[in-house]
């Protein structure tokens, strides 16, 4: 991957600026040859690392770092996803609070939690809303469809970073990689942290799936014990957990 001196429309790229950063010590200065390393993906940027080593070996650096940053390309883009959801899920949870301490108090909902739900609700939830034939369609009604399809939305997102993330053994981050301000959910840490984070609630999302999913494929989808259990590699003591021969 070549590093681009403008923003580019769509794709994978990395964007490099330099400088030099002066820094007193003891009694004198030190100069250092400063590089910033943006991860594109069209517009947006994914990561960012920063880099100090000598001019002479700047570019050498930046390659190695473009290299090892590339085959996470999807995975980070796709936790920018997570991260804006998550974002959007807290808020409206801030929303659904204000339409319940309302809703207790038999109290009418305040316009700016009003404007704030229609806001963030698809047309079809509004309609759906509109269709309950509850008075104040756009309280609570409204505020569950559009909470409820945030956390679908959540769960979908999770899982589409799990399936685009590359194999963490062959593939390290290096955790001097940073989320752009503006995306950290954890101020701080590395992109590194952060991903993994998310990684791991996105397996322990496809870890309850299974459960579920294996008894409905064997009981509702004429899946047989036999091939359940060689599909999933599943034990068999879990498999009579989950369905009992008896």
């Amino acid at each position: 991957m070549d590093l681009e001196t403008q923003p580019q429309a769509y794709g994978f790229y990395v964007t490099q600026q330099t400088s030099t950063q002066q820094s007193s010590i003891d009694h004198g200065t030190c100069q250092a040859h400063a590089v910033l390393l943006n991860f594109m993906n069209g517009p947006q940027c994914l990561a960012l690392r920063r880099l100090e080593v000598p001019a002479g070996e700047a570019n050498n650096h930046a390659r190695e770092a473009i290299e090892e940053i590339v085959p996470w390309g999807p995975a980070l883009a796709q936790l920018a996803v997570v991260l804006k959801t998550k974002s959007a899920r807290a808020q409206m949870a801030t929303l659904l609070t204000a339409v319940r301490e309302a809703a207790a108090g038999d109290k009418p909902l305040h316009e700016n939690v009003r404007e704030g739900l229609i806001a963030r609700a698809s047309a079809q939830e509004i309609e759906l809303a509109k269709a309950s034939g509850e008075p104040a369609w756009d309280g609570m009604h409204l505020a569950r469809l559009i909470a409820m399809r945030l956390r679908r939305d959540l769960t979908e997102s999770h899982l589409a970073l799990l399936a685009a993330a590359p194999e963490v053994n062959d593939y390290p981050l290096h955790t001097t990689w940073e989320l752009p301000p503006e995306k950290q959910s954890l101020p701080g840490l590395s992109a590194a942290h952060n991903m993994a984070r998310e990684l791991l609630a996105a397996w322990s999302l496809a870890r309850d799936l299974r459960d579920p999913l294996i008894t409905w494929a064997v009981t509702s989808a004429n899946v047989t014990r036999t091939d359940a259990q060689r599909i999933t590699s599943i034990s068999c003591t879990t498999m009579n957990r989950l369905l009992p021969t008896d």
